[in-house]
């Protein structure tokens, strides 16, 4: 018996078979590399697609900053970083340090502030339903950003 072809290193019936989360040779539907970083660094995030249309960090104090969100209903200026329809589709996404949002705080949520502003814990957050229970739980990274000392 001859085997299929191939197709990029896999047999024909492993590259049409749909990746599960329970499959351990599945990528996760969310990465982020690096988990710990700096001033100057880049968090690279690495997505299964389409995906949900916000992208959220929290700081360990509880403040939120949106990045990625959908048009209000509100007149208010839209600070997201791109187009929420257009998030949903991109696999990659290289997020500078320096990133600015809008926090979800009441009377600040129309000034862009640094997300990553302080050492301390982050959560990352990607999915439609974020802060309900309603849906999906948004998928997540835990990070860690660290102020380098200055010279």
């Amino acid at each position: 018996m001859v085997p299929p072809p191939s197709i990029l290193g896999e047999t024909l019936s492993t590259a049409a078979a749909p990746l599960s989360i329970a499959d351990s040779s599945a990528p996760a539907a969310l990465t982020c590399k690096p988990t710990t970083f700096g001033p100057g660094d880049t968090l690279t995030l690495r997505m299964w697609t389409p995906h949900g249309h916000y992208l959220t960090v929290t700081r360990s104090d509880r403040i939120s900053y949106f990045v990625v969100y959908p048009p209000g209903r509100q007149s208010k200026p839209t600070y997201s970083l791109m187009p929420s329809d257009e998030f949903t589709h991109i696999a990659t996404l290289r997020l500078p340090a320096d990133v600015r949002a809008i926090p979800y705080v009441y009377g600040r949520d129309t000034i862009l502030e640094p997300v990553f502003g302080a050492s301390g814990q982050y959560l990352l957050q990607m999915g439609d339903n974020i802060g309900t229970d309603y849906g999906a739980p948004p998928l997540h990274c835990n990070l860690t950003f660290v102020q380098r000392a200055s010279k």
